[in-house]
């Protein structure tokens, strides 16, 4: 995929940037956001990532995840970032301000995309829905500004393509998404320790929740299920966040 030089140019010619992303982030979301924060800070940028909900606890590994707020900032930004999705609605925020909104995407766009942003407001889009993940499509970014990907933005890169791809077990896992991840590891990501976090550092009371889960599966021709309530997750003190990947049991 070919990046718009007009976008890149509005990247370096521009100051200060907020990066939003869907609420209740995930991997990649948080991962590109992040990559891209550290990468805009190197180039001397004034950059802030927002998000409605916290970084969670699965995913405080990530370097620099302490830069998301939940506060949005009274001010207008010469660039607002939408990452991992496509509208305002998603992110969950409100009075988000700037001049110009770039969407960094692997979702399709709606056909109205256009009508839901303000007139005045300049919008422009990179949306790739080949793509594994929103982190393929920053590290792109990042290739074309010339940032030297260091062991910092690939620890959440590798993250983006490693949690949207299921640990590279499901079909979205391409070989631009192998080689890109090859790339990562190249330049510092440690495979293993990423993994560990992601999928073998389940708190206690999460796993008391998914074998509560567990005896509510259903199924019904290709179609499987669990159910979580309320109830369990009170029972065992935890909350939605803890269910993370909950449908892969199912799955």
């Amino acid at each position: 995929m070919k990046i718009a030089p007009k976008l890149i140019s509005l990247i370096k010619k521009s100051n200060d940037f907020l990066i939003a992303s869907h609420l209740n982030p995930d991997g990649d979301a948080l991962g590109a956001s992040i990559a891209l924060a550290i990468a805009l800070k190197r180039m001397g940028k004034y950059v802030q990532v927002i998000n409605r909900d916290t970084v969670p606890a699965d995913l405080k590994f990530l370097p620099s995840s302490d830069l998301l707020i939940q506060q949005v900032p009274d001010k207008e930004f010469e660039v607002l970032f939408i990452v991992d999705c496509n509208t305002i609605e998603r992110t969950g925020l409100k009075d988000l301000k700037a001049k110009s909104v770039i969407i960094i995407d692997h979702h399709i766009l709606p056909d109205n995309v256009q009508e839901i942003w303000d007139s005045e407001t300049m919008l422009h889009s990179m949306v790739e829905t080949k793509a594994a993940a929103t982190g393929e499509l920053i590290f792109m970014i990042l290739n074309e500004l010339g940032i030297a990907i260091d062991k910092d933005i690939a620890t959440n890169l590798y993250t983006t393509l490693l949690f949207d791809t299921g640990g590279f077990r499901y079909s979205n896992t391409t070989p631009e998404a192998l080689h890109i991840a090859s790339q990562l590891v190249a330049a510092g990501a440690e495979t293993w320790w990423i993994s560990r976090e992601l999928y073998e550092n389940i708190p206690y009371n999460a796993m008391q929740l998914l074998a509560s889960a567990y005896t509510t599966i259903e199924k019904e021709g290709d179609i499987a299920w669990i159910t979580v309530t309320q109830e369990m997750l009170q029972a065992t003190g935890t909350t939605a966040e803890d269910t993370e990947n909950f449908v892969d049991q199912p799955r």
